[in-house]
């Protein structure tokens, strides 16, 4: 299949967005196609400048002259809000990430059917759980349940999995327990209801917990073994956090909606 070019009449507008695509401590961040270049009308939804700060923006003053490029942006996190708003002096809307939005969806809700066994599932990075594998193989045995890795290989896994984009979310519906070390794993968690920990997650995985009521969730790397096993073990109270999604989730399509009538290319 031929690609396809992105021209300015090509679509009545462009949403740009989201997760890190405004982090350009990461070169590829920094490419034209991230800052509106070279096509129709844009808006922003939900971008994350994630690790790179003010400081670093202000060492590339063409970037901060392309948010001019945009019609309206929207962000996902304080920083990345504090940021924008610091080099360009206007205000920026902050609205929950996509996954949020779904709501009554196939992508979010239902069990695959196929995992009979309880079974921890665990969600991150390899390099982010050393510190934490003595704790996961000690609870495993306690609980007599496999450990299941989603997407990522980890040696001490007794199962890794790689599955389509339709079936991610079944496995965190399907799981006993969940440990995740990230933002999109804390949230897939909270969407599924799950029994979870997130274990030292970076400032947005825990801006995001405290936001969603389920900062207890929160596991740091100085916890002893009895404080991780204690919480990985207390149900999950989600009768709040579903209160404060349903609002900001109706907020923010609110926004995208109006960015959309607004700025999209009329006949």
């Amino acid at each position: 299949m031929a690609a396809v070019e992105i021209t300015k009449d090509a679509s009545d507008i462009y949403i740009l967005g989201s997760d890190e695509i405004w982090n350009i401590t990461t070169s590829v961040c920094r490419k034209s196609i991230f800052w509106g270049e070279g096509y129709g009308p844009s808006i922003v939804y939900a971008a994350s400048m994630s690790g790179a700060s003010e400081n670093f923006y202000r060492s590339y003053p063409d970037i901060i002259k392309k948010f001019s490029n945009f019609k309206a942006i929207t962000v996902r996190d304080d920083n990345s809000r504090s940021i924008i708003q610091a080099l360009t002096g206007k205000k920026i809307d902050k609205v929950v990430d996509p996954t949020i939005l779904l709501e009554n969806d196939p992508i979010v809700s239902g069990s695959s059917g196929n995992n009979k066994k309880p079974f921890i599932l665990l969600y991150g990075y390899p390099y982010q759980w050393k510190s934490s594998i003595p704790y996961i193989k000690r609870f495993a045995e306690e609980e007599n349940i496999s450990i299941v890795s989603l997407w990522f290989y980890l040696e001490f896994a007794d199962k890794n999995v790689v599955c389509r984009p339709e079936e991610f979310i079944t496995y965190f519906n399907d799981a006993k327990y969940v440990i995740t070390t990230t933002f999109h794993g804390s949230i897939f968690s909270i969407l599924s209801r799950a029994q979870f920990i997130t274990y030292s997650p970076r400032d947005k995985g825990r801006q995001l917990l405290e936001e969603f009521d389920q900062d207890k969730r929160i596991i740091e790397k100085s916890a002893t073994y009895d404080m991780f096993a204690n919480v990985l073990r207390t149900p999950c109270n989600y009768e709040e956090t579903f209160k404060i999604i349903q609002s900001k989730r109706r907020q923010s399509a609110e926004i995208l909606n109006k960015m959309i009538t607004k700025f999209a290319k009329r006949e």
